[in-house]
């Protein structure tokens, strides 16, 4: 059973006591997703900034979900374009 509500609160609470955590606001951010307050979760989404590599994927689906397609195929090429790649490092 998802208790999205009581999740949301917590994570609030957790803002409040670590306001700098990058990882709880991304957290909060897919609860309000959940609980359909796309408005927030985008807003909040975006203050983020650019994603850790290790979470574009989710990222990029969080947007999508929220109907940001654009901004989400965006982010996607922004970030893999910092991202070494890895059959030109034969070369070096």
């Amino acid at each position: 059973m998802k208790r999205w509500p009581q999740a949301l609160s917590d994570y609030s609470r957790a803002l409040e006591l670590m306001p700098g955590d990058r990882m709880v606001r991304w957290h909060r951010t897919e609860v309000l997703a959940e609980l359909g307050r796309s408005k927030e979760a985008l807003a909040e989404f975006r203050s983020l900034g650019d994603p850790p590599p290790n979470l574009l994927d989710e990222y990029v689906s969080l947007l999508q979900q929220l109907g940001a397609r654009g901004e989400a195929d965006a982010m996607r090429q922004r970030v893999s374009s910092m991202k070494p790649n890895v059959e030109n490092i034969r070369d070096l």
